[in-house]
């Protein structure tokens, strides 16, 4: 989609400047700054703390082998496969 956006000089300036000290374009910073707010938007129902303490995952997702059965009457054996699937990858 395509849009026409008007800023306050002061705005524009340091839109500018921006775009000149990180190499990256004005519309890519916008888009950027847009997507950023939308997404905490939607998090609004959540606590402020909860908010400020969001982290993205450290690497991408790696799922837990299905090959095999973790049993045991405590949670060490669960604790175990874990500990080894991790050491895997």
């Amino acid at each position: 989609m395509a849009m026409n956006l008007r800023l306050p000089d002061d705005l524009a300036a340091e839109l500018r400047q921006r775009s000149e000290i990180t190499g990256k374009s004005q519309q890519e910073i916008v888009r950027s700054a847009l997507e950023t707010y939308l997404h905490d938007a939607l998090r609004s129902d959540l606590s402020p703390w909860l908010r400020a303490n969001i982290r993205p995952p450290i690497g991408p997702h790696v799922p837990l082998s299905t090959d095999r059965r973790v049993t045991g009457s405590t949670g060490s054996a669960l604790a175990e496969a874990l500990l080894s699937d991790r050491a895997a990858r």
